[in-house]
């Protein structure tokens, strides 16, 4: 009987893949976690969601007309307090939109992340996928989640 020759090399390599594949996911998980704690934080210190929604109906009203463009960075006192707490990279208000909409981007690349406030109330059939927002393509994958009544927070 002829002697088989062991194979020699790592035995434990698809094993560490496997872990390493495992940790690598676990961390992405915990990544997109942390902005999600940290901007609920950043708006309760900012007054609260009440204070948030009062702010981007002020922003909505006062960017309705043609003369009047989206805030897209530079000076933050350009934006009432609470909103340019939060460091928004844009502001948009939807002009005409039902429901009414501001938008606030606060990070942008290949994972955007932000915040979409609902000026109505609206009604319990109403789901995140419903939510108007910023442009992206039909084969993006939105995760939403609802912070308070008509505050909604995606990650692309």
């Amino acid at each position: 009987m002829p002697h088989r020759r062991r194979r020699k090399g790592p035995k434990a390599l698809p094993l560490l893949i496997a872990v390493l594949a495992i940790l690598a996911g676990v961390g992405l998980g915990w990544i997109y976690s942390i902005p999600k704690a940290r901007i609920e934080d950043q708006i309760r210190k900012a007054g609260g969601f009440d204070e948030l929604r009062t702010e981007c109906r002020s922003f909505y009203d006062r960017h309705q007309s043609p003369e009047t463009h989206d805030w897209t960075g530079g000076d933050l006192k350009e934006l009432p307090p609470g909103i340019a707490t939060l460091q928004p990279m844009m502001v948009a208000a939807s002009r005409g939109s039902d429901p009414p909409v501001v938008h606030i981007q606060l990070s942008a690349g290949s994972h955007r992340h932000g915040l979409i406030v609902l000026l109505n109330r609206m009604p319990m059939r109403f789901s995140a996928e419903d939510l108007p927002g910023p442009s992206r393509p039909a084969t993006t994958t939105w995760r939403t989640r609802q912070l308070a009544d008509e505050v909604y927070e995606y990650v692309e």
